[in-house]
């Protein structure tokens, strides 16, 4: 499996590393529509199974959460350019 996974309707992977994946699904629990972020293993049939560990957000709620993760991003980046600027600072000194 690459990385990434063709999506298909309603669901996509990522994998993590060679054991771990995380599936981005869409689900449906009494009536009500969710999408569920988790984390899933290659079970002993070679089958994707998911794990306790992930989210489940409604619809409305996943824009908030994807510009909240992009600007975690964000300064994660600013602060890695910065780790890196302090270090290559340190070796010229």
């Amino acid at each position: 499996m690459s990385e990434v996974e063709t999506p298909t309707k309603g669901r996509t992977v990522f994998r993590k590393n060679n054991r771990e994946y995380f599936v981005i699904a869409k689900n449906e629990y009494q009536g009500r529509v969710f999408v569920d972020i988790r984390s899933h293993y290659v079970n002993d049939d070679g089958d994707l199974a998911p794990t306790k560990k992930g989210i489940t957000l409604p619809p409305d709620k996943l824009v908030n959460f994807i510009s909240s993760l992009s600007a975690f991003v964000q300064e994660m980046t600013a602060d890695d350019v910065g780790d890196m600027d302090s270090e290559v600072e340190k070796k010229t000194d």
